[in-house]
């Protein structure tokens, strides 16, 4: 069921499937398309969590136009904001408090997000933040995985985490 939620949200995102996990040019409209199994993203996912990586990555393609990746959270982390790129993040499994907007501040020895509008998020669900948007997991209730798309809307190098 996650890998089909997967590829529902890749189609309704306008990239064709299947996609792979390289840093190259779009696929020319006459291509095929390119590939990533569902073993691939799975053992490049479980890598990287072995690795005590948090968040988690299991790229799926990226370009200069996009960047697309499996995410696995286990806890917060700090805000985050991309003057580059709008952001979908399609949530595959788990429960978290996800805030949009707002403005980033410090808070001691943290950063935080005031002023934004927070929402509980869980499998199913999406969320759109625009480029320029501050945007944070601010509580992680159960280990998180989702989909996060990356748009390229302004000239700049791909999105990095």
């Amino acid at each position: 069921m996650k890998l089909k939620t997967m590829h529902a949200c890749l189609l309704a995102s306008g990239l064709a499937l299947p996609v792979l996990a390289s840093e190259s040019a779009a696929p020319a409209s006459s291509d095929s398309g390119i590939y990533a199994s569902a073993a691939q993203l799975a053992s490049e996912l479980k890598g990287s969590v072995a690795s005590h990586n948090d968040p988690a990555l299991a790229s799926v393609g990226v370009t200069p136009q996009y960047a697309i990746h499996e995410v696995h959270r286990e806890k917060a982390g700090p805000p985050a904001v991309h003057d580059d790129s709008t952001e979908l993040h399609f949530i595959l499994e788990g429960h978290a408090i996800f805030v949009t907007g707002g403005k980033i501040e410090k808070h001691g020895s943290e950063q935080v997000i005031t002023g934004g509008t927070e929402r509980a998020v869980q499998a199913g669900d999406a969320v759109i933040v625009p480029a320029g948007t501050p945007h944070w997991y601010r509580q992680i209730d159960a280990p998180l995985s989702y989909l996060e798309v990356r748009f390229v809307t302004r000239a700049a190098t791909v999105p990095q985490h």
